[in-house]
């Protein structure tokens, strides 16, 4: 959420006396041990305008709720006010306040107690340069993911898709799950600035922005973010990871795996080629280290139930090697996953 004041862009004086709260949500994954996450650029700072329109929808429902205001008059309402309104801090020279929380695996709308995480960004690319944002969330070892190679994206190409979404009527306090779907890449596309975007065939939802296109293996190849030529406003635009590679290399980062998430592979590869005991140890120590990957725990328990129906069954050869079937490489990177959240930071009175 964003927490600050709408004023008349010419007088400075206020449209509302208290301040107006907006909340923002997408999808972003773990890089690092060092918890620095990669996200969606306008979801975490939103260019002026994106934010002063959001400020005065919110306005605008608060009015609709104490019945000043009609909810067929609300859009032009915002209209009306769109250019002349300007969206501050509690000083008219200070921007609005604004804190990021992240949450793993599934996310609560609104939360910013644990397990949520609080973060600060760090960098941010335009939108029409990557429309990425770095963030460090206060808690280091969480799952990370592998990144890739952009190469991977071409039309005609297939990966597979993860992000957010919620089924849930109101998005304040909804709860949030990762959605996967293997899909073709369909175009590439240089209208929206210097970064060349590729189109996907299909949106999986409007909170995964941020989220990630992956490779056969696994590895972020690339980071959905919005089709601003068209499709509606759907996340069916992907920017390649060599994008997200630059950002991080200007903010000093370099991407890497942790212990836990080296020995999380090695598990699945031991999963994966059916040697069951291997899996059942390494996974187990996996999901005991508490780093928050609750897959290993699924695939540990997993490799378990297979050991018992071979021993059951030991002359039936034709057991599913895989007993997660259908989401495919989406379920490597799904565990570093995160719902990236904007909490008010409370202005001082």
């Amino acid at each position: 959420m964003f927490n600050g004041y709408l004023r008349d862009g010419r007088t400075g004086a206020l449209l509302n006396p208290t301040p107006v709260t907006f909340q923002r949500r997408c999808s972003g994954f773990v890089v690092d041990p060092a918890g620095h996450v990669l996200t969606n650029g306008q979801c975490v700072a939103p260019d002026e305008p994106v934010a002063r329109e959001r400020a005065l929808y919110t306005l605008g429902r608060i009015l609709v709720a104490g019945k000043k205001l009609t909810s067929g008059e609300l859009d032009g309402w915002v209209r009306s006010r769109t250019a002349g309104t300007r969206f501050t801090g509690k000083e008219p020279d200070r921007p609005p306040s604004s804190q990021v929380f992240v949450q793993l695996n599934q996310a609560t709308g609104g939360l910013t107690g644990t397990p949520a995480i609080a973060g600060e960004v760090v960098r941010t690319r335009a939108a029409d340069a990557g429309d990425l944002a770095l963030v460090r969330v206060a808690r280091p070892d969480l799952p990370a993911v592998e990144l890739g190679d952009a190469a991977a994206l071409t039309p005609g190409g297939v990966v597979a898709v993860a992000g957010y979404h919620t089924v849930d009527a109101d998005f304040r306090d909804a709860t949030y799950t990762l959605r996967s779907k293997t899909m073709q890449v369909t175009a590439t596309d240089t209208g929206q600035g210097p970064v060349p975007l590729f189109r996907i065939a299909d949106d999986i939802g409007i909170y995964s922005h941020g989220g990630v296109a992956l490779d056969p293996a696994g590895r972020v190849v690339g980071v959905l973010t919005n089709d601003r030529s068209g499709a509606g406003g759907a996340n069916r635009a992907v920017v390649p990871v060599t994008a997200a590679r630059e950002l991080l290399a200007e903010a000093g980062v370099t991407p890497a795996l942790g212990d836990a998430d080296r020995l999380y592979r090695r598990g699945l590869d031991a999963y994966f080629t059916g040697r069951d005991d291997t899996a059942v140890s390494q996974l187990d120590a996996v999901a005991r280290g508490g780093n928050g990957n609750e897959l290993a725990e699924a695939y540990r328990q997993s490799a378990a139930d297979r050991q018992q129906l071979t021993a059951a069954a030991p002359e039936q050869s034709n057991l599913p090697t895989v007993l997660f079937s259908g989401l495919g490489g989406a379920l490597l990177a799904a565990l570093a996953i995160g719902v990236v959240l904007l909490a008010r930071r409370r202005s001082r009175r």
